[in-house]
């Protein structure tokens, strides 16, 4: 399904998301056949390592209620291996239990109620924004602990701060709080339980500050301003290329097939737009 790419292109978010504006700040090309020209990848087969960390999300979301359904550790993660296919390389055994060690010394002991899989819609700039996450504690002493499950084999912060601190104004917003409040009651919490290392040293907290969040704010309000200005859709050949449906698609990208980028194995581009 070849498309036609106009020479500029604009776009009118009835809402954005951290996904779509690191979109749009990666790749210009992508955002516009994602999001303007509305092309889906659809994969006949899915990626192993999306399988793995799907079947390991599923696992966490549901214990340890999966656990005592299936009458041991083993044979949940026995149900989940069968479910999402996942071969002999890509075995759950490992993160679930990192896990459920980062459950027993850590989770367990926040007293408060945990809510988990929570979506937000707030403001970002005046402009609409919505989000979901893993999860994040209510605690009795009126802190609010996020909590959420990344699944790359190398522990590191950095590279989340921004869509945690976005979930961090969420949470202000929802609660009522100031950005100094959310500074002070909000906490973050990464869990990595595909990187290497024992559970504790996997578990990374993000720091930030009130002129953070400002910052934030700020550099996110500029690239929805971009968004909604006139925009060329060019491509940008980076690391973010390896996830992405349209490299090595000469009808997409020509100049990731000029690169040397091979295609995604068992992916066909469709259209959201009715025909």
């Amino acid at each position: 399904m070849k498309t036609r790419l106009p020479r500029h292109a604009t776009d009118t978010p009835k809402r954005y998301s951290s996904s779509r504006i690191d979109t749009f700040t990666n790749c210009r090309l992508k955002y516009y056949y994602q999001y303007v020209a509305k092309l889906y990848a659809e994969e006949k087969v899915k990626n192993i390592l999306t399988r793995k960390g799907s079947a390991f999300h599923e696992f966490a979301e549901f214990y340890p209620a999966n656990v005592e359904a299936e009458g041991s550790i083993e044979a949940a993660i026995d149900k989940y291996e069968k479910q999402f296919n996942l071969t002999e390389k890509y075995k759950l055994e490992k993160p679930v239990k990192k896990f459920i060690e980062f459950y027993d010394n850590f989770m367990m002991k926040i007293k408060g109620t945990f809510v988990s899989e929570k979506g937000f819609e707030f403001k970002v700039g005046g402009r609409d924004f919505t989000g979901r996450l893993d999860g994040y504690f209510e605690t009795d002493d009126g802190e609010y602990i996020i909590l959420d499950y990344k699944t790359g084999k190398t522990a590191k912060s950095s590279t989340y701060k921004d869509q945690m601190m976005l979930y961090a104004l969420a949470i202000g917003q929802e609660k009522g709080l100031t950005l100094e409040e959310v500074t002070q009651k909000v906490k973050i919490y990464l869990f990595f339980p595909f990187a290497p290392g024992k559970w504790d040293r996997v578990l990374l907290d993000v720091l930030f500050t009130v002129e953070d969040l400002e910052d934030l704010e700020e550099r996110k309000t500029c690239v929805m301003e971009e968004v909604e200005g006139r925009w060329e859709p060019a491509p940008t050949l980076s690391f973010m290329c390896t996830f992405c449906s349209f490299r090595g698609l000469n009808d997409y990208c020509p100049v990731s097939v000029a690169a040397g980028l091979l295609p995604t194995r068992g992916v066909e581009i469709k259209s959201r737009k009715p025909t």
